[in-house]
């Protein structure tokens, strides 16, 4: 172990707790490695370490699959490590001899590992005591209830399994809670029709006060646009929504431009690659874009994913040589002014 490397554990080791956060990290770092806390790459130095650390089996860094990192940086950083517990502790087998595994967990008598033992230990003492687990519960509720700890599960599953799949999250009653998907519903003459998602807040508002008179769309929600990569809401919850206002399809309306597009055509493959139902590109409120809004400058030329067809073709055509041109059309063209002077005809009954 290098000296900076036992530096940084003998301070953490002076704390309290064996579950240290990372500011505490970060000022212990500082405290005994100032030299190396003071460079650009301090942050990359301190991964470095704490690599080493959980190398050498002194303390154990959240999974880095899970949602337990600070990526605020180039590189990132563990929320939190634990410490491993002392030489003294380690003596104390986590289960005694013969100890009675469940039939679920038979699996976990030829398990070694110190940590893991402990976490199996504590499932097979609730299943043990749970009289039938019917009701499913989000995760963090279980969680608490199993080990004292909310994020317990959080840490040890990838996906909706743990112990690399031999444990399913339904073994334990729990599931992973959709995150919310703000929405308005829309007038009761709506209720059937599709629902439609917006990229953008300021034209969800606007879509939101049109659509309580126009009564166009069952519900109209909020993507949460912006991420890059997809809804910045869970794409389970659009089928919540459905539920809620009876709506018959799913409808996506965004930017034109190479990161909007792209947002939606891969929430839309997300949800059929799931096994649910598809995220329709709204081509009505597109092709008034093209037709009709305000083109601005693409700042940079983007790359409009076409490995799996969403926009019909002769859109997508007109979308690339847009794009080419060097412009973009913000959805916000779409404003509420234009709605209400009637750019989008009523449906026809």
């Amino acid at each position: 172990m290098t000296p900076e490397a036992e530096a940084l554990l003998k301070a953490l080791c002076a704390s309290d707790s064996r579950k240290l956060p990372l500011d505490v990290i970060a000022a212990s770092f500082r405290e005994v490695c100032p030299r190396s806390a003071s460079r650009p790459d301090a942050r990359t130095r301190l991964s470095f370490l704490l690599q080493e650390l959980e190398n050498a089996e002194v303390l154990r860094l959240p999974a880095a699959s899970g949602n337990h990192w600070d990526r605020s940086g180039l590189t990132p950083l563990p929320a939190w490590v634990v410490l491993s517990a002392p030489p003294s502790e380690k003596r104390s087998a986590p289960v005694p001899e013969g100890y009675h595994w469940v039939p679920l967990l038979s699996w976990a008598a030829h398990e070694k590992r110190h940590e893991t033992l402990i976490a199996l230990r504590a499932i097979n003492e609730w299943l043990k005591r749970a009289s039938g687990h019917s009701l499913m519960v989000p995760i963090k509720e279980r969680s608490l209830e199993i080990f004292d700890d909310e994020k317990r599960i959080d840490s040890l599953r990838s996906g909706e399994t743990l112990f690399a799949g031999r444990l399913k999250l339904q073994d334990l009653g729990c599931f992973v809670a959709p995150l919310p998907m703000p929405y308005e519903a829309g007038p009761p003459m709506a209720r059937g029709l599709p629902m439609l998602i917006v990229e953008n807040h300021d034209t969800w508002h606007s879509f939101c006060h049109w659509n309580r008179a126009a009564g166009y769309y069952s519900a109209v929600a909020y993507g949460g646009g912006g991420s890059g990569k997809s809804l910045g809401y869970d794409i389970s919850y659009i089928d919540v929504v459905a539920a809620h206002t009876g709506a018959s399809s799913v409808a996506y309306f965004g930017d034109v431009d190479p990161a909007g597009l792209n947002l939606g055509a891969r929430a839309c493959w997300r949800r059929q690659d799931a096994g649910r139902g598809p995220i329709e590109p709204e081509t009505t409120l597109y092709a008034w874009l093209l037709r009709s809004g305000r083109r601005v400058a693409l700042p940079r030329a983007g790359c409009l994913d076409t490995s799996r067809p969403w926009l019909p073709d002769d859109m997508l055509d007109a979308c690339t040589v847009l794009f080419a041109s060097g412009w973009r059309i913000p959805q916000e063209s779409l404003g509420l002014a234009v709605l209400m002077n009637g750019a989008i005809p009523s449906r026809a009954l």
